[in-house]
């Protein structure tokens, strides 16, 4: 009963709820070690523990599986959105010496441990490149949020969760990959997605088999300024099949139409989807 509340919890938007970064934060300042280790990866938090993995240790079960299940030895993947490196060290061990992970994040001290985590595991594999993924190479503000830094956004979305913002970089996957073979890609950019998407019609050009995980969250897509309804029609039309994998015991292919006309996808609901080419 015990395992599956927790698991619940992890499965929710629960994990990111005030009381369980406040429980993080507590236990995370009592450890004697100033890092998490999962599954033999050392990894340093923010002070809060925002993804509360000094109690958890693991975040999102059901796509960490996915994750496991779909990344191979040898493969070259992508991390969009890499914030402290939770899947950026899984991925690194996963394709091992001969594969590659390309990781982006954009905010300085999301940055700052993303590399310390790096080094600390003395991975080899991992390039790291502080920019954020949109459709187009310049510079924008990033408004940062005020918990762990994982709501960082780079629209002004005034729900009063930011306190400042900063200037970054931006470039997108095209123009930084170029002719690569690429087998995966997670992308988590808090409602930005479809810029992503639109800035690497080479890659989906050039891999055919390639596999995507992406954060899928109405209510901030909307507040971007963009239509959920938008990106799932983009990804159809670039031949992929659509699976929700966050909450779903069994992963339903989804049909567009009829997915977003349940309100609780609309109004509340961040989920993951798994993107797998016909």
């Amino acid at each position: 009963m015990k395992e599956k509340i927790i698991i619940w919890i992890l499965n929710s938007p629960l994990v990111r709820s005030p009381i369980i970064i406040k429980i993080g934060r507590l236990l995370y300042r009592s450890f004697k070690k100033k890092y998490v280790e999962i599954e033999g990866r050392k990894m340093f938090c923010h002070g809060n523990d925002g993804l509360a993995l000094s109690i958890f240790k693991t975040y999102e079960p059901s796509q960490t599986q996915i994750v496991k299940n779909y990344v191979k030895k040898g493969d070259r993947v992508i991390d969009v959105g890499a914030h402290v490196g939770y899947y950026t060290l899984l991925l690194s061990q996963l394709v091992g010496n001969t594969g590659k992970v390309y990781a982006f994040e954009p905010d300085p001290k999301n940055f700052e441990l993303l590399k310390k985590n790096v080094e600390i595991n003395s991975f080899k594999n991992i390039e790291l490149i502080q920019k954020a993924v949109s459709n187009k190479t310049g510079i924008i503000k990033l408004y940062l949020g005020d918990q762990d830094r994982a709501t960082n956004r780079i629209y002004d979305a005034q729900l009063n969760d930011t306190k400042k913002l900063i200037e970054i970089k931006t470039i997108s996957l095209d123009e930084y990959i170029k002719d690569k073979k690429i087998d995966f890609i997670k992308i988590d950019v808090e409602g930005s997605e479809l810029g992503v998407i639109e800035g690497m019609k080479s890659i989906f050009q050039n891999n055919k088999q390639i596999k995507i995980i992406i954060e899928f969250f109405p209510f901030l897509i909307e507040k971007s300024g963009n239509k959920p309804k938008e990106i799932l029609k983009e990804l159809e039309n670039l031949n992929f099949e659509m699976f929700e994998i966050l909450y779903k015991k069994s992963n339903e292919k989804i049909d567009i139409d009829n997915y977003l006309k349940k309100n609780d996808i609309i109004d509340k609901k961040c989920t993951n989807l798994l993107c797998i080419r016909k």
